[in-house]
């Protein structure tokens, strides 16, 4: 390893048993804002699905776009528990960030469901773009939170 990395400083990121969608691993997109009084709040939730064949669900390399009841019930997960996970989660990290990086608004958390129903955190995003939204059809949310 060492011969590899050399002195570089690296993150490693462990491996989440993702949830699949008709044997394609999914994740999640979750749009939190703050109100008009400050307090943060979850204003859409969409599921990103990797294409045939790859692991990545970025919707630019080929990931598809679905709603995360379709893919819950797909899995066999009660699907008004996970939402609620998945928003409590949500907002336990970016109220835990934004103690850290206060001017903070406006984010898109990259969140999994792992095979057990487990909510993973994968990534933040500073400035959540939403174009998932739009492209799974959810237009009222996407244009809702411009």
């Amino acid at each position: 390893m060492h011969q590899k990395v050399g002195r570089q400083s690296y993150y490693i990121q462990q491996t989440i048993p993702l949830a699949t969608y008709k044997g394609r691993p999914f994740d999640l997109r979750v749009s939190v804002q703050r109100d008009d009084s400050g307090d943060w709040q979850v204003t859409g939730i969409v599921g990103k699905v990797a294409a045939s064949g790859s692991h990545v669900t970025n919707v630019a390399k080929g990931g598809r776009v679905r709603t995360c009841e379709v893919l819950f019930k797909e899995n066999g997960f009660d699907v008004e528990r996970t939402v609620s996970a998945v928003e409590r989660a949500s907002l336990e990290i970016v109220r835990y960030i934004s103690r850290r990086v206060p001017h903070l608004a406006d984010v898109g958390l990259d969140m999994g469901v792992d095979q057990s129903g487990m909510v993973k955190f994968i990534e933040m995003n500073g400035r959540d773009q939403r174009y998932s939204f739009r492209k799974g059809g959810l237009s009222e949310t996407f244009l809702s939170n411009l």
